[in-house]
């Protein structure tokens, strides 16, 4: 499996879609130096069978390892995904394939971590043995919001991940690493009593070395969620 920032460096001179565009064995008319991309859209169109707020998220995966590459669509398949294209690059022989499935996700505008004009990202937890502590996005005045054993980037335009603070991560052997959201500016200060009050009580927790209940922490993450939708419904200035 790859991520996503990791497809933008595949197939740099011989791709061939699945289409019929470039049979096998045909030369490439592409260069060495050409990089196929992931095709992104710059305006993000809601699909009529997605829920209100939600957009076409297309996944991809690449199957055939290298150098003796084996990917099949059959490879595709079993997962539930539909063949988009194949690479030779990194091959010596064969060829690997790139599988493509849509799904319906949330669309950066209503996603906090995909909001840096609004929000800002915290993650913490060492790699590989992670340890996630609440107390962590306490101390910065944050809310903890996720766990997660390998972060990756939830955003369709993936910088606005990056401009929030995200970043890239080791994957967590055991355990997970605690993601932490801080509301900012314009939304910091208009922030309710509640939620800096749930803060307040988690730096005090912490302190006194208790664990915050768990339906205090679910209504933490509620609270991220419902400043988000309001940012999305107002139009705050990005």
């Amino acid at each position: 499996f790859i991520s996503e920032g990791q497809m933008a460096l595949l197939a740099p001179d011989a791709v061939s879609f699945i289409n019929g565009t470039r049979q096998p064995g045909e030369p490439s008319q592409l260069g060495p130096s050409k990089i196929l991309e992931p095709e992104r859209e710059p305006e993000l169109q809601f699909n009529t069978t997605c829920e209100p707020g939600q957009v076409i998220i297309k996944h991809r995966v690449m199957f055939g390892g290298t150098p003796f590459c084996s990917g099949t669509k059959d490879d595709c398949l079993e997962i539930g995904y539909e063949a988009e294209a194949y690479s030779e690059a990194g091959c010596w022989f064969g060829k690997k394939i790139i599988c493509q499935r849509e799904t319906c996700g949330r669309g950066d505008n209503h996603n906090p971590l995909c909001m840096p004009w609004a929000f800002r990202v915290y993650i913490t937890g060492q790699a590989p043995f992670c340890r996630p502590d609440p107390c962590d996005c306490f101390q910065q005045s944050a809310i903890p919001y996720q766990l997660s054993k390998r972060v990756h980037n939830p955003c369709v335009d993936t910088a606005r991940f990056y401009r929030a603070g995200g970043h890239r991560k080791k994957s967590c052997t055991t355990g997970h690493r605690q993601i932490c959201i801080r509301p900012i500016n314009a939304v910091a200060s208009t922030m309710s009593d509640e939620v800096k009050q749930l803060i307040a009580e988690g730096k005090a927790r912490c302190n006194l070395k208790e664990d915050m209940a768990h339906e205090r922490t679910m209504a933490g993450i509620a609270m991220v969620d419902k400043i988000a939708e309001g940012v999305a419904s107002f139009g705050i200035a990005r």
